[in-house]
């Protein structure tokens, strides 16, 4: 790895540049994804699907508190949203092992997305 301050060559098990004494940024170690057989970070497949289901299932339920009658717009506009809350959602609960936060938040998305379906039966 090269210092990105003077181009010197650093060892990657060094915190500062030898040469300047520039912090080195730190890189996240990847960790080998088998289903696929390549290479992604350890974050990178849930937590933007956790979040997206945690707002995803907020936005459904806030929706769902609307006493004006529904036209078929909005109830497609729910039942697509309801869709990608449940789908994400699912999918990071089945798949996640290490990340208990990425997980709570999508049992969140999901747990809201299905009241907010409940409550505007």
């Amino acid at each position: 790895m090269n210092c990105p301050y003077c181009n010197n060559q650093v060892p990657s098990n060094v915190n500062n540049c030898p040469g300047c004494g520039a912090p080195m940024p730190q890189i996240q170690q990847p960790v080998q994804n088998t289903a696929a057989g390549r290479v992604i970070p350890s974050f990178a497949h849930s937590s933007w699907m956790s979040i997206t289901s945690l707002c995803f299932g907020a936005f459904c339920l806030l929706g769902s508190f609307d006493d004006s009658e529904w036209d078929e717009d909005t109830a497609v506009g729910f039942l697509i949203f309801f869709a990608i809350c449940l789908t994400f959602g699912i999918i990071t609960i089945a798949k996640e092992r290490n990340h208990k936060v990425y997980k709570g938040l999508a049992i969140a998305g999901v747990a809201a997305a299905s009241l907010a379906f409940l409550i505007a039966l």
